[in-house]
């Protein structure tokens, strides 16, 4: 007699029978059947739980917790030991502590408790050391990390977090520590990177993996050696080191520090940064338009005209989504800016990152205003912003001089082409760095207050003086 028959002739239906089912009708049929027929159910119910098909398998182990006789109870500790599926074994357990609490035990009685073998304990792994640089003009900065990790040995991991995703990039390498440390101190050099704590490299991290995973992408393949690294240490903090290392308070009645916030966008290692070029379009053809037009003849008024287009641009570009990305750009900038010991911009950066948390008018916050001006093409006069403009059209200007006029060139070639060439020197390029290693130097200076007022010779109020238009979006002539 093989095994369906039997089953057929104990009234539990054979495996094809009940495939057909669903599994609401499979339970209702297994659990009446052990109800009614009891023990005479159990030598069926236990051929179904070790079956091949899983789902009637958990349900006959399901099915023999409503047999009150020991020889459920038996039947159930085999099926724990023989049965395939996990999931059927952890049914087949239920199942067992539920006839236990009823008082129905296997043959056997009790298990003997299992013997206690002792636990070694894994050690946690650790970050050696952090660097991090500044922000790009698209969002982007670099993380490097020096791990250690059990069983997994020394990595150092270089990643490339992004706004929007997170985790953009993530690239490993392997070696020994003084290999590590030397491929470290090369990357730091060349990158312009700045050692940081290494508990804000792991909020860094958790902040960079959650976005990931909220933007829909897997892991990259090194994060998981990181994790390794670090799931044993105690967790990671849950807010932006800046706020440990200045008084958020104390900065947020700091009048001065929000002021000169203005000036940030004038350190172009640090602050190199812009609107969408596509979205300020519309905003930079005012501008031109309003520069070029022969109604705004007075000065004044042409100011006048230019300051609406920059409150209109500010209403419509700087949404709420816009802010929450600068207010962590400016975070980070601050700490980095704390850690390089530029104490003055490093308040200044805090300082409009919470005017930005606090919901402060963005019109109302220098750095916003003046980076939506820069964005849409116009610059003050007597920033650091138009000092860089006269030096680059003097250039330019020099150029045209030195150079013969072919054919019908136009004044506009020229410039763009000088422009292109510009920015292929790369001597060029390096002695612009310079300057501006000088201007930050004079513009956050302790005297930079005089140093304004003596360097534009003008009396007039900053409300009146006059801004310059630039045709191009200034931060990208660096």
């Amino acid at each position: 007699m093989d095994a369906d028959t039997s089953m057929r002739e104990s009234g539990i239906p054979t495996p094809e029978e009940l495939e057909a089912r669903s599994d609401e009708e499979v339970e209702s049929i297994l659990g009446n059947a052990a109800r009614s027929m009891q023990a005479a159910a159990v030598p069926g119910l236990e051929r179904l739980a070790t079956g091949e098909n899983l789902r009637i398998a958990r349900a006959a182990a399901r099915a023999l917790s409503e047999v009150r006789d020991e020889s459920a109870a038996d039947a159930l500790v085999r099926i724990q030991g023989l049965a395939d599926s996990k999931a059927v074994r952890k049914e087949a357990g239920r199942s067992l502590h539920r006839l236990r609490s009823t008082g129905v035990h296997p043959a056997a009685g009790p298990e003997p408790a299992p013997e206690r073998v002792p636990v070694i304990p894994v050690p946690a792994g650790r970050i050696e050391s952090a660097f991090a640089g500044y922000y790009d003009w698209m969002g982007t900065r670099v993380l490097v990390t020096h791990v250690w990790a059990p069983a997994r040995g020394r990595a150092f991991i270089v990643w490339i977090l992004g706004e929007d995703i997170g985790i953009d990039e993530c690239h490993v390498f392997h070696g020994g520590k003084r290999e590590l440390e030397e491929l470290m101190r090369d990357a730091v050099e060349e990158m312009r990177l700045v050692e940081i704590d290494t508990e804000h490299a792991r909020f860094l991290l958790k902040e960079a993996a959650e976005a990931r995973r909220e933007a829909g992408k897997e892991m990259p393949q090194g994060y998981f050696l990181y994790s390794e690294a670090v799931k044993r240490m105690p967790p990671a903090p849950t807010r932006p080191i800046i706020y440990e290392k200045m008084d958020a308070d104390e900065i947020r009645g700091d009048a001065s520090a929000l002021r000169d916030s203005s000036r940030l966008l004038s350190l172009l290692f640090a602050c190199p940064w812009s609107l969408d070029e596509e979205e300020t379009k519309p905003y930079r053809e005012k501008v031109l338009a309003a520069a070029k037009s022969v109604i705004y003849t007075s000065k004044t008024v042409r100011s006048e005209r230019l300051r609406a287009i920059v409150e209109e641009a500010i209403a419509a570009l700087f949404t709420p989504e816009v802010a929450e990305k600068y207010r962590r750009r400016l975070e980070e900038t601050a700490y980095l800016l704390l850690l390089e010991g530029r104490e003055k911009p490093a308040r200044s950066a805090l300082a409009a990152a919470l005017a930005i948390a606090d919901g402060k008018p963005p019109r109302e916050i220098p750095f916003v205003e003046a980076l939506v001006e820069g964005s849409v093409g116009v610059v003050r006069e007597g920033t650091p912003e138009a000092r860089r403009l006269r030096r680059l059209r003097a250039e330019i200007e020099r150029r045209r001089m030195v150079r013969p006029l072919f054919g019908t060139a136009t004044a506009e070639g020229i410039v763009d082409q000088a422009l292109r060439e510009d920015e292929g020197d790369e001597g060029w390029e390096q002695g612009w760095d310079e300057d501006w290693d000088e201007d930050w130097q004079e513009e956050w200076g302790e005297d930079w207050k005089e140093e304004e007022q003596t360097d534009t010779g003008e009396e007039e109020d900053e409300e009146d003086r006059p801004l310059i238009i630039d045709p191009r979006d200034p931060r990208q002539l660096r």
